[in-house]
């Protein structure tokens, strides 16, 4: 279930985990079942059971300082230390990570269509770093200095499951002796699955070229990094692509 940029008229780039910028927070995890991977033993069992748990208590602890410091976007925290520390993973529409949620399935969605329209300006107001890269080498293809008689359209059809938060990290990077004029000191890194059906169609001269791109619903899976320097007025932007098992 890879993604449709990785198909058809595209050859697969591998992403790999963030690279880590000075005192960026970069051990995003993926929860599996302990049960699962090819390794049966009880060590490999007990470690993916404490990488989950780790990943658990972590995520609390970040969610905690996110909310410390009043940064969960449209709500209101009336005690940073609470049970709600431990729901980053929440598909409820009152868990403080609801509003995120829509904000990177919006995101998500904005930069898909913006790699099928060659909508360059769009795509680099909302990503960054080895994505933004990747993704500008996509458009290219699709939309090479020469010209191409096609136009492209990229369409999500339905979620199969609720966009879910997998992993949080936050830490302190902006070092100045003065606080930002807004905002958090902190830089703020979120992991964010995505399970949906997609498709991706070509065009000539308005009619539908059969046979090249995805014209049925796909289903994909993706796990990207969305990342916010909170001292910034600007939007969370996606940094990298990560992968179960990398």
């Amino acid at each position: 279930m890879s993604s449709l940029w990785t198909s058809g008229c595209f050859q697969q780039t591998r992403l790999v985990r963030p690279s880590p910028l000075s005192g960026a927070p970069c051990d995003l995890h993926i929860p599996v079942s302990p049960l699962s991977g090819n390794d049966k033993s009880i060590k490999a069992i007990l470690s993916r059971t404490w990488q989950n748990y780790r990943n658990a208590l972590v995520n609390a602890r970040c969610m905690h300082m996110i909310a410390k410091d009043s940064m969960f976007p449209n709500v209101y925290v009336k005690r940073p230390l609470s049970l709600n520390t431990f729901h980053a993973r929440s598909t409820r529409d009152n868990a403080w990570v609801a509003p995120l949620r829509a904000t990177f399935l919006d995101t998500y969605e904005k930069v898909n269509t913006a790699i099928a329209t060659g909508d360059v300006k769009t795509l680099k107001s909302l990503t960054t770093v080895d994505y933004q890269k990747t993704a500008m080498e996509r458009l290219r293809a699709l939309h090479p200095k020469a010209g191409t008689p096609y136009t492209y359209q990229w369409k999500l059809h339905e979620l199969r499951s609720p966009v879910r938060i997998e992993s949080v990290r936050a830490s302190e990077t902006y070092m100045s002796q003065q606080e930002p004029k807004t905002g958090s000191r902190l830089l703020a890194q979120m992991l964010v699955r995505f399970d949906s059906t997609q498709t991706l169609e070509r065009f000539r001269n308005g009619q539908l070229v059969k046979g090249a791109g995805q014209t049925t619903p796909k289903p994909v899976v993706e796990y990207l990094v969305f990342e916010k320097r909170m001292w910034y007025d600007g939007p969370w932007v996606i940094r990298e692509q990560i992968y179960e098992g990398a």
